[in-house]
C-alpha cells in the first residue's frame, strides 16, 4: 500500500510541475510570430505582384514626402 501511495505522491507532484512549467514558452511565442508574418506576406503578395516590389514603393513614398537636406561643409 505504500508503494502505491509514494508512486502516486510522485505522479501528482510530476503533473503539478510540468502544468506550472513554461520553459518552452518563448519557442512557441516565436513560432506564433513567424506563422503571422508568413500569412501577412501571403496575403500582401498576391498575383504577379510581389512584396518587394510593395516595400519599394512605401519607402520611395516616404523618401519622398521628406524635405530634401543639404550639406554644408564646416567651416575652419
Amino acid at each position: 500500500m505504500f508503494l502505491f501511495k509514494d508512486l502516486t505522491t510522485k505522479a501528482w507532484c510530476s503533473l503539478i510541475s510540468f502544468l506550472h512549467c513554461n520553459k518552452g514558452a518563448s519557442g512557441i511565442e516565436y513560432a506564433i510570430i513567424a506563422t503571422i508574418a508568413a500569412i501577412a506576406i501571403a496575403l500582401f503578395s498576391t498575383g504577379d505582384d510581389n512584396i518587394a516590389a510593395r516595400i519599394e514603393d512605401v519607402l520611395n513614398t516616404v523618401k519622398d514626402a521628406l524635405p530634401a537636406t543639404t550639406t554644408t561643409s564646416p567651416t575652419t
